[in-house]
């Protein structure tokens, strides 16, 4: 039988995937295992109990280290929550280069394909819940982001059809669609768009903010461990603001 239970963090060393990993510790699993792109953090003694392993969107090879950390672990896997996503060059879409397109498709919606499709033992057996980030451009659909969009629609349609087609084994998976949440890309983001004045800027959003980290992490691991969403699979939330 499994020894504890554990989490699976993929692009845990954004600012929404660190303050995951806080909120996943403070429910006391024993294990987190999270993914870093380049280069794991500098204090990693700092996150206690949590295993550090590179990931390459885009590389088939970087997910089989995963699966062998797994497999050498004696772990209950109970939630995958992935945060993994590239923003666009904020271009019109006439004027986009067909690479961008398959870049943010490849990263932002294949990547989830190919990690599912490589732990998807591992995800069955612990009956584990799966929490897809996204966002809420699906929704409010604007100018110069086609490619970003369509890459994260296309998540979003895989996520809720693995919903259905996993639910045989006991796994939910469930989709969260933030709207701009405060940290170091959504400041290039507004710098793609050419936005300068930042304080201004707020003003526009609703409460005069963007989503905290915070708020967005809890609500992932919230949607994936805590015992009140046990029923609820294949849906999408929305964390934004309809004012």
């Amino acid at each position: 039988m499994p020894a504890y239970n554990s989490a699976l963090v993929f692009g845990a060393t954004g600012a929404i995937g660190k303050t995951t990993i806080e909120c996943l510790q403070s429910r006391n699993l024993k294990h987190i295992l999270a993914t870093y792109h380049h280069e794991p953090p500098v204090q990693v003694s700092e996150y206690k109990n949590v295993q550090w392993i590179q990931f390459e969107a885009n590389d088939l090879q970087s997910i089989q280290g995963i699966k062998s950390s797994l497999e050498q672990l004696n772990v209950h896997l109970r939630a995958v929550i992935f945060c993994i996503g590239i923003p666009s060059s904020k271009r019109s879409i006439a004027e986009t280069l067909q690479d961008e397109w398959l870049e943010l498709y490849t990263t932002n919606c294949v990547s989830f394909v190919n990690m599912y499709s490589a732990l998807k033992e591992f995800i069955r057996n612990g009956k584990a819940s799966v929490v897809v980030l996204s966002s809420d451009t699906t929704h409010k659909i604007g100018i110069c982001n086609g490619p970003y969009t369509a890459s994260k629609v296309a998540l979003e349609a895989t996520a809720l059809t693995l919903a259905k087609e996993e639910a045989k084994y006991g796994v939910r998976v469930n989709i969260l669609a933030p709207s701009l949440v405060d940290s170091p890309l959504a400041d290039h983001i507004l710098s793609l768009k050419g936005i300068t004045d930042r304080e201004e800027y707020m003003k526009t959003l609703p409460w005069g903010r963007t989503l905290t980290t915070f708020e967005v992490a809890e609500s992932a691991v919230s949607l994936a461990l805590d015992k009140n969403w046990e029923y609820v699979t294949g849906q999408m939330f929305r964390l934004a603001a309809g004012i």
